[in-house]
């Protein structure tokens, strides 16, 4: 499955959430609802999935590497549209659930039901949120790594609520655990 220019495999069940029949639906009568790009369920994890490839943009994008930061047009940093994105699919996902006799929403209740089962609340799996951020956003003061950390501690914090791990990875530090990534040919 592709997002920007990125080809992801999933080990097991997964979908491109953001493009299924119910999210739409969602958005058209929740116009600032959002949501992750993956859903992905495999033996150890239910994980959310949100790339973004800034490879070649960094210039336009490192406003978003700051935290907690919103600019007057609306738009937010990485760690505040990622919290929003995981609030938007698990409200989505629960419409989907309880949704009857509604278009699309069945390709999603096994998601849902997966979400709501026993295993996570007795932690035989984990819920994983994934910010896929690809980039050279490092400087003289502070190497990527030291950027990728501080956003994934600002999403843990806004998500504290949420018996999640968080992860923010890259190429060069993802560890395919549950899928794998390369460029899409072409690009």
């Amino acid at each position: 499955m592709v997002e920007s220019g990125l080809n992801f495999t999933f080990s097991e069940q997964a979908i491109k959430f953001d493009e299924t029949k119910f999210y739409g639906m969602f958005k058209s009568y929740l116009p600032n609802g959002k949501g992750v790009d993956f859903l992905s369920i495999n033996q150890d994890a239910f994980i959310m999935l949100e790339v973004k490839n800034c490879a070649g943009h960094e210039r336009e994008n490192v406003w978003r590497t700051k935290t907690n930061f919103k600019k007057e047009n609306g738009e937010e940093s990485f760690d505040i549209e990622v919290a929003k994105k995981v609030s938007g699919t698990l409200a989505c996902l629960s419409g989907a659930g309880i949704a009857y006799n509604l278009g699309g929403a069945d390709e999603l209740k096994p998601y849902f039901q997966e979400l709501t089962s026993k295993k996570y609340e007795k932690g035989k799996k984990a819920l994983q949120i994934i910010l896929f951020l690809e980039g050279e956003f490092g400087s003289k003061t502070r190497t990527k790594k030291m950027i990728m950390k501080r956003i994934r501690d600002k999403i843990s914090e806004k998500l504290k609520w949420l018996n999640c791990i968080v992860r923010v990875v890259d190429f060069n530090t993802y560890t395919k655990n549950g899928y794998s990534v390369e460029i899409e040919k072409g690009n």
